[in-house]
């Protein structure tokens, strides 16, 4: 027994010995060759730290998804990928990890049995391949996967069908400077090579730092090899290889809520624009954006102007008159002027003659799309990385689709993708109002994510990928072609009242209601005390609530005049846009039935307008289609545009008429201010800003002032075409919020709520007495 014993730790001695020769850094691998799988072992995590305890490599590790975010509970099917090889077991003596999965070092590299000193290790520098085991098709847990992250199915099938892979010609290896983002080991030369140099300036520099004659060195085309995961992505951390995040502290960015230091560049849109170059100048304007913290604003870079030294070299490397759309970004992303003498590119001329030139004749006017480099998806709200999709195709090959796509990018950029607006750029804390005010948040609840999951995220823009699933699209698509998310099977569209609305009258309009279909339902008014009241605390449907004023008294979310007046019932959900066989549009927002009518047959949502003449989305068909050319002088926008005003007069006239007393500071001033204002335009200017106020101290001086401030805040506020959404509902809300207040009204002559033809009067309505 005792020499059994002497054995058993003079060879643990000898491996110990023999495994300290690996080195502790965790740096080699460059100089280990590869082996068989077959051959080998696993010898557990806590083996592999007694050489690699420290050093940069095992500190990114640590820090990294695949040790202190690698969760994937206890089950069999998770752990496959969570802790492939047991080593979560280890991982508290082998680095002081606590309590938690981990994708360990042979996950990846393979068995170590063989690895002594710098012995043989199966995969010394994993590909594609290795991050596949996992990276894939994600059962048995694809919907729970996908809720978490709505882009985690299907990565490397993506990435190896993509142009980043090389699977088109004009995507694989090259050499000299090309290698630079045309091959994996140009990439990560080139990218380490910028974080080294810490700046901007050698992305758009191909002399910085002998960057060009490394390159070289790198040898032919076919020396080298196509892109891998590990190109972009660090292997041991998982970040974004490059420049990384610039940070700075911009004068003014105290002056509201924002924090001090503020991101200039993410490190995503720094990785991207590596290969994809632009330019840019830029300047932080305090007071914008960022709960009026002040935010960054991009434009092109001065280089490009007419009357500028342009250097090629100091540029981009697709410069001068090489330049090319699908090459760098220049022409298309962001706003600026172009001269017209460097971009000459004969293939491309048709391009730019869709911008304007300036007054000189001397530049393009460049509208951009309003991107925010500083976003940490900067990119990725619009394309999927890894299968490189994106709407448009090649300019070349297909100019309307590239110029469709270029004018849908610009108007998103000026309404749901304006990134300064307060919309998408402010501090909040709620995270039921995340999904709606993040872009990359709505698709976590698209799959099936609580709000409640959600958290509190800083508001960013809505992005192509908002609305559409860019990780199911293969290459270029035109957006006509491209369907809306849908939500998980059993999702339930419900208003915040309760109502559910069955998912079959949505269709395509799933995530149109969810962010339209109002916020907070009204309450009865009748229950409330006597005396001032605040409009907020009758209804808060937020803003362009479509949905709650369409679907009417059946949606519950508005507070009505039903038990205050007698007699009173509402007009439910519109039936106005009824079928109609002779223009193909109709069926309420009934999608799945013939005919049946989208949010996209009356607006186009990618520039937030009335389709006046936009052909491409459904059949060619427009408001002028139906109504003519006139259709925005329509007697059903011209009654309940009157009757808001006729509300406001006598909303006006009962306020002139209170005895200001007995209210609090904030009520009392107003009055007082309103009392004195002798000019009546004005005062009832300041009628109208006080209701379009989100919440006031003191509110107003009873509660019937508020419940009918109330109606012309939702109706002609919130949604400024309720006249359209639900006329009906609209015209009966605003003449008995009238009457309510003591004031009779009568309906024209001849006119009937419920007969189209009878609106027709398109003159002032007025009160009885």
């Amino acid at each position: 027994m005792q020499t059994r014993k002497l054995a058993f730790l003079t060879a643990l001695l000898l491996s110990a010995a023999m495994l300290w020769g690996c080195g502790s850094s965790g740096s080699g691998g460059t100089d280990v060759q590869p082996i068989d799988p077959a051959d080998v072992q696993t010898v557990g995590i806590f083996n592999c730290s007694t050489c690699h305890a420290g050093g940069p490599q095992v500190a990114k590790w640590l820090d990294s998804k695949h040790a202190a975010g690698s969760y994937g509970g206890s089950t069999g099917a998770c752990l496959a990928c969570h802790d492939p090889d047991g080593d979560g077991a280890e991982v508290m003596q082998a680095f002081g990890l606590a309590g938690t999965n981990v994708v360990g070092c042979e996950a990846c590299h393979g068995g170590g049995s063989a690895h002594r000193g710098l012995g043989p290790l199966p995969f010394p520098e994993p590909g594609v391949a290795q991050c596949a085991q996992c990276h894939t098709e994600l059962s048995p847990r694809l919907a729970g996967h996908l809720a978490n992250n709505p882009f985690s199915n299907l990565i490397s099938e993506r990435f190896l069908d993509s142009r980043h892979a090389g699977t088109n010609v004009n995507t694989q290896t090259r050499a000299n400077s090309c290698a630079a983002c045309h091959s994996h080991e140009g990439a990560v030369l080139y990218l380490n090579a910028i974080a080294q140099d810490g700046s901007r300036d050698l992305m758009v520099r191909s002399g910085v730092l002998g960057l060009e004659s490394r390159l070289t060195a790198l040898g032919t085309a076919t020396d080298l090899s196509v892109k891998t995961c590990t190109s972009c992505h660090d292997a041991h951390s998982g970040e974004l290889l490059g420049l990384g995040e610039v940070i700075a502290t911009p004068a003014g960015a105290t002056s509201g809520t924002g924090p001090a230091q503020r991101t200039v560049f993410s490190a995503e849109f720094n990785l991207c624009t590596a290969c994809h170059q632009v330019n840019l100048d830029f300047e932080f304007v305090p007071g914008i954006g960022y709960n009026e913290g002040g935010m960054y604003v991009y434009t092109l870079a001065d280089t490009y102007h007419a009357g500028e030294t342009y250097d090629a070299d100091a540029n981009n490397f697709h410069a001068g008159g090489a330049v090319r759309v699908q090459r760098s970004i220049v022409d298309t992303h962001f706003q600026g002027l172009l001269n017209k003498e460097i971009f000459t590119n004969a293939a491309d001329l048709p391009l730019f003659a869709m911008y304007e030139e300036d007054e000189d004749g001397l530049n393009y006017v460049v509208p951009g799309y309003n991107i925010n480099p500083a976003s940490e998806n900067a990119c990725t709200a619009c394309h999927d990385p890894h299968s490189a999709s994106k709407f448009g195709e090649n300019f070349l090959t297909d100019a309307d689709s590239f110029f469709q796509a270029v004018a849908y990018a610009q108007g998103v950029g000026e309404t749901h993708g304006n990134y300064i607006s307060d919309s998408f750029s402010r501090e909040q804390s709620a995270n039921s109002c995340t999904p709606c005010h993040t872009g990359r948040q709505l698709p976590n609840v698209v799959n099936g994510l609580s709000r409640a999951d959600l958290g509190s995220v800083r508001w960013n823009p809505l992005g192509c990928v908002t609305c559409h699933p860019m990780t199911e699209i293969e290459g270029p698509a035109t957006v006509a072609d491209t369907a809306p998310r849908e939500f998980v099977a059993n999702y339930e569209f419900a208003f915040n009242s309760g109502e559910v609305v069955p998912v079959e009258e949505l269709g395509r309009n799933q995530v149109c209601f969810e962010c339209h279909k109002g916020r907070t339902p009204g309450v009865d008014v009748s229950s409330l005390p006597e005396g001032p009241t605040n409009h907020f605390n009758i209804s808060y449907l937020h803003y362009s609530p479509i949905f709650a004023t369409y679907y009417g008294d059946e949606s519950g979310m508005v507070a009505t005049y039903e038990g205050i007046l007698e007699g009173v019932t509402y007009r439910g959900k519109s039936t106005t846009h009824s079928a109609n066989p002779a223009n193909d549009v109709g069926g309420g927002f009934t999608y799945g039935v013939e005919g049946g009518a989208t949010c996209l047959d009356c607006h186009d949502v990618h520039t937030n307008s009335i389709r006046e003449s936009n052909p491409n989305i459904r059949n060619g068909i427009t408001c002028v289609t139906c109504h003519g050319e006139d259709w925005n002088q329509r007697a059903a926008k011209g009654n309940v545009t009157a009757l808001a005003d006729l509300l406001i007069d006598v909303v006006y006239d009962e306020l002139m008429a209170t005895v200001n007393a007995g209210f609090n500071a904030n009520l009392t001033a107003f009055l007082d201010a309103l009392h004195a204002e002798l000019d009546e335009v004005v005062g009832k200017d300041m009628v109208k800003s006080r209701i379009k106020e989100r919440t006031i101290a003191g509110g107003w001086p009873t509660r019937e002032l508020a419940h009918a401030v109330t109606t012309w805040k939702v109706f002609y506020y919130e949604d400024r075409a309720s006249w359209a959404h639900n006329r009906n509902f609209a015209y009966q809300m605003f003449r008995d919020a009238i009457e309510s207040l003591g004031v009779e009204y009568q309906d024209p002559p001849g006119f009937n709520l419920g007969s189209f033809s009878s609106w027709t009067s398109l003159d002032r309505p007025e009160p009885i007495n």
